[in-house]
């Protein structure tokens, strides 16, 4: 048997009102989300006999998890705005509240497969398989060449975020399993014991980010991020109680593992962290300074004496001067 779906779906005016870290999000940040995934499986099965039973399987989940960008009608080349105040709002594109990123794409690619064989009698079943799972996460971080966003406190500057995108990220994991079952029944007692092995990995590959606006270059050397075994018995009694199979007892006792893929790595992985900067940046504001900082940091006194600007800073203009990139 095979079986193909593919879907679209469109969150056009996604996380508007409060949202992610209740940040009210504002019309002008919303983000117009679309996820498109792909499923394809395939299933052969086969009995040889009365008694046996082969099965095997492979599927693929290639999809564009999530496409994150301004909602249309959003000028692009306007930095986003959070304000603290009243709440914490978010305007001014998505970016505004979210790393100062103007577009995200996650292009996850799952893909599983599994096979066992199965040996039947009137008083005994046993069953012998293997699953797979293998993970890809690639991810890309887009925006123009204004990659930064503005902390407001009451409407007054008081921070410029800059973020190093443009730049991708790549994540990995493998996950494989052996398992045995057998079960007996011997006149009302069922007896039902199994043991599963479990091999999990989870690593981001070496990889390279060139240099960006308000990032410098970067040589990133792979490195795993999880390597777990584990053992896990499955035991189970079963008994009848009056022996007409209407009424039974049970009991049980199991060890099983968490599902896990290559998020457990994105958490590590220099190219997903470290993606942005905080400058304190007042822009001459905050109640009557009208003073403006240099690149260095130190205060440009043109302005306090009424004489020229060095660095072209114009307070209360909402334009961030200075070079983020000095420490």
């Amino acid at each position: 048997q095979f079986y193909a779906n593919d879907s679209s779906v469109c969150h056009c005016h996604f996380l508007v009102g409060t949202a992610i870290q209740s940040i009210n999000v504002m019309s002008s940040a919303a983000v117009e989300q679309h996820y498109e995934p792909q499923t394809y499986q395939g299933e052969w099965t086969s009995a040889p006999n009365s008694r046996l039973l082969f099965e095997f399987a492979l599927g693929t989940l290639p999809e564009t998890e999530s496409h994150w960008t301004n909602t249309p009608g959003v000028d692009p080349d306007l930095p986003g705005v959070l304000e603290v105040g009243a709440g914490v709002i978010g305007s001014r594109g998505f970016g505004s509240w979210y790393g100062a990123r103007n577009t995200w794409d996650i292009l996850d690619t799952t893909t599983t497969g599994k096979a066992s064989v199965s040996y039947v009698t009137g008083s005994h079943s046993f069953k012998a398989g293997t699953t797979m799972v293998f993970g890809n996460s690639p991810q890309h971080f887009g925006t123009n060449d204004l990659a930064y966003s503005f902390r407001t406190l009451f409407g007054q500057p008081v921070q410029a975020v800059f973020a190093k995108w443009p730049s991708d990220s790549l994540d990995k994991s493998r996950a494989i399993a052996l398992y045995a079952q057998d079960q007996w029944t011997l006149d009302r007692l069922s007896i039902n014991a199994g043991v599963r092995m479990d091999y999990f990995h989870a690593w981001y590959p070496d990889q390279n980010q060139a240099a960006t606006k308000y990032g410098a270059a970067a040589s990133i050397q792979g490195a795993d991020a999880a390597t777990w075994k584990d053992i896990s018995p499955r035991l189970g009694l079963a008994y009848d109680v009056f022996g007409n199979g209407r009424t039974a007892l049970k009991v049980t006792a199991s060890r099983y593992v968490s599902g896990e893929g290559p998020g457990i790595s994105r958490t590590l992985n220099p190219a997903f962290q470290n993606g942005t900067v905080a400058r304190t940046w007042l822009d001459g504001g905050l109640g009557t300074s009208r003073l403006c900082y240099s690149p260095s940091g130190t205060l440009d006194f043109g302005y306090l004496f009424g004489g020229p600007n060095t660095y072209g800073c114009i307070p209360g203009d909402f334009e961030v001067q200075g070079d983020p990139t000095i420490p």
